[in-house]
């Protein structure tokens, strides 16, 4: 992940998650066209899809979600015209995303993993922006990945055999 993105992505995280609750009504995610949301809900849900291939380690599901994100990120790209004045932040979001998507796919072993840890960085950046399907959010502070997932156990995609149950819920 670019440096500016990852500086963004902690400054959101420390605004959106150390702040007591009543000051986070300030830090709303931006709401969206609802077709561009739609389309947007379809990349986490491919992203959930792939967070669980990653843990299980099944190679074929992995092959298999990877493409189904980035189908998604295509369809959203498409639709990003919709976002009206967040248009740019949103078209270079989904750029940087589709970008580490592509690395994950084309890359293997240590490499393959720092690109998931990256396009995660991203799709969570996605999920924390914008007004969308609620998911549960964690950080791993061994490995220092942060991920998204519907299921309520922490389940380290990056690392699931060394830190399979490492996560702190961070919303």
């Amino acid at each position: 992940m670019k440096k500016s993105n990852l500086k963004f992505l902690a400054v959101l995280l420390l605004l959106t998650f150390s702040l007591p609750s009543g000051a986070r009504k300030y830090y709303k995610p931006m709401p969206l066209h609802e077709a561009l949301t739609a389309e947007l809900n379809s990349v986490l849900r491919a992203a959930n899809e792939m967070h669980t291939a990653f843990y299980e380690q099944n190679e074929e599901k992995i092959e298999a979600s990877v493409e189904q994100v980035l189908n998604s990120l295509d369809r959203a790209r498409k639709k990003s015209a919709l976002a009206d004045s967040q248009k740019p932040h949103l078209q270079k979001m989904l750029e940087a995303t589709k970008e580490e998507m592509n690395e994950v796919k084309n890359s293997s072993g240590k490499d393959r993993k720092d690109n998931l840890k990256s396009a995660l960085e991203q799709l969570v950046l996605i999920a924390q922006t914008y007004k969308l399907e609620r998911y549960k959010i964690f950080f791993c502070p061994k490995d220092r990945a942060v991920w998204l997932q519907k299921s309520r156990s922490a389940k380290n995609p990056i690392h699931p055999k060394l830190y399979s149950k490492c996560g702190k819920l961070v919303r």
